[in-house]
């Protein structure tokens, strides 16, 4: 076992790498100025063929480890855990603050509990179902704060259930993972569910015409190089780090991340000049200890 510094530091590293998604997204959608340089299509195509790139030659080295059954869950993680959550964050923040994103993504766990518990036979204390429930209400709350109580589909309100979905569909690949990949060790599903969407997005990054933006829009080679950081960093090597926490120590431990993640990107939100009352937290507090029941190993 790690000494508690060297563990105190990795997750400090991990939730600084994650937490800066959301601003590194930002910034892949906009310059300096605010003017648009990517849309939310061609930062989700960028960030996963980045990673994918870099997770290949792992991929590379696990496909001959993957028995046949195992392809089809390995292809819906890939869709539903890698791609699709990638382009409905970037989608999303055309519309929400950076900040909202970070918080909002801490909802992962009670979608991953609700979705085990109806399709996959995971019981449930009450502890854990109180935890839904006060994590569900503070997400309420603060989607209705961050859209001054005017909810509209087309504005911060509707944008912020495409996070949602996108929580929707981390908690679904967990739950697959869970179930039919568990002779697979992490980073083999995880550079292998990369591989399987490279080809779809590269053809993105092609056919939106990412080449011609790097070549035509003021500020984009800056936007190109947050979304690599986000690809490569923020993606392929954070879930490398991310496992050997886990291996140093325990599962519960590392999860201890999902509880920094939020404040890491409310911090660059603020230093960004997005508005964040102490409304917004105390929403995003109880969203929090929403999380703290769901995770708990307490009955």
């Amino acid at each position: 076992m790690k000494s508690a510094g060297w563990i105190a530091s990795r997750l400090g590293l991990l939730a600084a790498i994650w937490g800066s998604s959301f601003i590194l997204i930002k910034r892949g959608l906009y310059n300096a100025t605010g003017d648009v340089v990517f849309t939310g299509f061609q930062v989700g195509f960028l960030r996963i063929t980045l990673a994918a790139l870099v997770l290949l030659p792992f991929a590379l080295r696990s496909f001959k480890k993957v028995k046949k059954k195992e392809w089809v869950p390995l292809i819906v993680a890939g869709c539903v855990g890698n791609g699709m959550p990638a382009l409905l964050f970037a989608i999303a923040q055309t519309k929400i603050n950076s900040a909202l994103a970070g918080v909002l993504n801490s909802l992962t766990p009670f979608f991953t509990l609700i979705i085990g518990m109806v399709f996959f036979g995971v019981v449930a204390s009450g502890r854990k179902y109180l935890g839904v429930i006060l994590g569900l209400l503070g997400a309420i709350g603060l989607i209705l704060s961050q859209s001054n109580f005017s909810f509209q589909l087309d504005q911060v309100g509707g944008y912020s259930l495409l996070v949602l979905a996108a929580c929707l569909c981390y908690a679904s690949s967990v739950n697959i993972i869970k179930t039919y990949l568990k002779d697979l060790r992490p980073v083999e599903i995880t550079s292998i569910s990369f591989a399987i969407m490279l080809l779809p997005f590269l053809s993105g990054v092609y056919f939106t015409d990412v080449p011609g933006v790097l070549s035509d829009v003021d500020g984009a080679w800056f936007s190109f190089l947050c979304i690599s950081i986000l690809g490569v960093c923020g993606t392929a090597l954070a879930v490398i780090l991310f496992n050997h926490v886990i291996k140093e120590t325990s599962a519960l431990t590392a999860s201890s991340v999902t509880y920094l993640i939020p404040i890491v990107a409310v911090i660059w939100g603020v230093v960004d000049g997005e508005a964040f009352t102490l409304l917004d937290l105390l929403f995003s507090l109880v969203i929090i200890s929403g999380v703290y029941l769901v995770n708990s190993k307490k009955t």
